[in-house]
């Protein structure tokens, strides 16, 4: 998945593979996802690989995305179990809408203390998010969850 804002902002989400690719049977060990992160903005770039998804955290976030898309905006934020990545719908300075990326623990820039995080927000009538939540769907075909959760 990747977003791109008007100012150069990117933000790219790709799934690596399990945390733990041999154990199958265990409610979250065996859904745990290597996720990397490339994040890139005007004043900073930096990249970051944590197990901080679960497989059907990224299905609920591939919903949700494509749920903002349609205009039937679901819950205002998503959030998940590691806090490492949240997503919001809020407003901007001059009161457009955005979709607001925060970036904490190991998904924030080497920069930002520890404790701090990083945000980027991307202009929602200019991202695809029909095509963002798509993309996350593709990509966690390849990694299905593998035990109940």
């Amino acid at each position: 998945m990747k977003l791109t804002s008007p100012d150069g902002s990117s933000l790219s989400l790709t799934i690596w593979g399990y945390q733990f690719p041999a154990l199958e049977g265990e409610e979250y060990d065996s859904n745990w996802l290597l996720v990397r992160v490339d994040v890139k903005t005007p004043t900073a770039s930096w990249s970051s690989t944590d197990p901080c998804l679960l497989t059907y955290e990224v299905a609920q976030l591939a919903d949700w995305l494509e749920q903002l898309g349609t205009g039937r905006p679901p819950e205002r934020t998503i959030g998940f179990i590691e806090p490492n990545l949240e997503f919001s719908v809020t407003e901007d300075k001059s009161a457009k809408e955005v979709l607001r990326t925060r970036l904490s623990l190991e998904c924030r820039p080497p920069s930002v203390p520890r404790g701090g995080h990083a945000q980027i927000d991307f202009p929602l009538a200019e991202i695809d998010l029909k095509s963002a939540a798509a993309d996350l769907l593709a990509q966690l075909r390849r990694y299905p969850p593998r035990a109940s959760k």
